[in-house]
C-alpha cells in the first residue's frame, strides 16, 4: 500500500519537516544558554561547598540550602559540559522550583520577583525545564559520546518550554521597566533617559511585552540581549569576574534571555511560517540529478499518458494518482 503524501499526513511534530527545523534552529540557540547558565549556576555550588569565592561555605546536607552546595556543582558542571543534560536539567528545575517557594516566596510573602529577591531562581527553573526537552545540541558530551535521549523529556516539547521561557523573561523584564517608569511593584522612579539606567526603561517595558505576546521576537531578543551586555559591562564586570556573577547575576542571566534567530513558537502573535511540503517530482530530480524529469519526458511522449511520480524510496517505487499510471503495473 503506498503511503499518503506530506501533504496529507496527520498535523505532528513529528512528521512535519517545518517543526524540525524549528527544533533544530532551538537546539544550535540554546547552546550558548546552557553554558551560560552552567557557568553562572557553579558559583553557587562552589562557594556552599568550598567558600570560594567570597564565603558562604555550609556542609549541613540535611538542609535544603546546604544539599543545593552538590547539586548546583555537579548540576551546574555538567551542564557547562553537555553531559546528561536532559535528566539534570530536569532535576535542577525542580530543585530550583522548590527553593523559590521555600525561601523567597515563603519568607516575603510576595509575588513579585523584584521585591522577593526570587528572580534567578525562577530564571534558573524555567531555563533548565527548556532545555531538558532541547538536549545539549551540538557543543555537549552527550554528542559526541553518541548518547540516545532521555526519556525524563521528549524533544517534542521543545518549542513549548522556549515559549514558556520567553513569556517568563518577558515578565521579569516588565518588572524593571515598571519599576523605573512608575516606581511599582518597588524601588525608585528614573526618568532620566539620557543615562543608561533610565534608557533601559524606554527599552525593558515594551520589550518585555513584546517578548510575552511572542510579537517580533527576534529583534525585540536581540536588542534586549545587547541592552543588559552595555549594562553588564558597564556597571558589573570592572569589580572582577566572580564578584559580578554575584552582584550582577540577573544581567548574566538576562543577557541570553532567548536566542535571536528562533521565532516565537509554539504560543505566540507572530503567526508560524506555512508548511509547504515539495512537489515529490521536485525532490526526484533533486535526489537524481535531473534523471527522473528525463525519464518521465520520455514516458509521455512514448504513451501519451501523465508521467509517473518517483518517490524518495528510488526509481521503482512509484507514487501515481490514477490508475494505470504506474510502470511496474503496465509490465505485468
Amino acid at each position: 500500500m503506498l503511503s499518503k503524501p506530506a501533504a496529507e499526513r496527520p498535523w505532528s511534530l513529528d512528521t512535519l519537516r517545518g517543526a524540525k527545523k524549528i527544533r533544530s534552529q532551538i537546539r544550535r540557540g540554546g547552546r550558548p544558554l546552557r553554558i551560560a547558565v552552567g557557568i553562572v549556576f557553579i558559583r553557587h555550588g562552589m562557594q556552599r561547598l568550598f567558600g570560594f569565592p567570597f564565603g558562604g561555605m555550609d556542609h549541613n546536607f540535611l538542609t535544603l540550602n546546604g544539599i543545593a552546595g552538590p547539586m548546583a556543582f555537579a548540576g551546574g558542571l555538567l551542564m557547562i559540559l553537555g553531559l546528561f543534560t536532559r535528566p539534570v536539567a530536569f532535576v535542577l528545575s525542580g530543585m530550583m522550583a522548590v527553593a523559590y517557594f521555600a525561601a523567597p516566596f515563603r519568607e516575603s510573602g510576595n509575588f513579585w520577583t523584584l521585591l522577593n529577591d526570587g528572580e534567578a531562581a525562577v530564571f534558573y527553573c524555567f531555563a533548565y525545564l527548556f532545555m531538558s526537552a532541547a538536549s545539549g545540541g551540538v557543543w555537549s558530551l552527550d554528542r559526541l559520546l553518541r548518547r540516545t535521549p532521555s526519556g525524563v523529556a521528549s524533544a517534542k516539547w521543545t518549542p513549548y518550554s522556549l515559549s514558556v521561557l520567553r513569556m517568563v523573561a518577558g515578565f521579569l523584564y516588565i518588572q524593571h521597566g515598571t519599576e523605573k517608569l512608575f516606581g511599582f511593584p518597588g524601588g525608585r522612579i528614573d526618568h532620566k533617559f539620557l543615562t543608561l539606567h533610565g534608557f533601559a526603561a524606554l527599552l525593558e517595558l515594551p520589550g518585555g511585552l513584546l517578548m510575552m505576546l511572542g510579537l517580533f521576537t527576534r529583534p525585540v531578543s536581540f536588542i534586549l540581549s545587547g541592552q543588559m551586555a552595555v549594562a553588564y559591562w558597564a556597571r558589573w564586570a570592572p569589580r572582577g569576574f566572580w564578584r559580578s556573577l554575584i552582584v550582577g547575576e540577573a544581567s548574566n542571566l538576562f543577557l541570553l534571555p532567548l536566542p535571536s534567530h528562533v521565532r516565537g513558537w509554539w504560543w505566540s502573535v507572530e503567526p508560524r511560517p506555512p508548511f509547504k511540503p515539495k512537489p515529490q517530482a521536485q525532490r526526484a530530480s533533486r535526489l537524481h540529478g535531473g534523471v527522473g524529469r528525463q525519464l518521465r519526458k520520455l514516458v509521455d511522449n512514448l504513451t501519451g499518458a501523465p508521467a509517473p511520480r518517483f518517490s524518495i524510496g528510488g526509481p521503482r517505487n512509484f507514487y501515481h494518482s490514477s490508475p494505470g499510471s504506474c510502470l511496474d503495473c503496465a509490465r505485468d
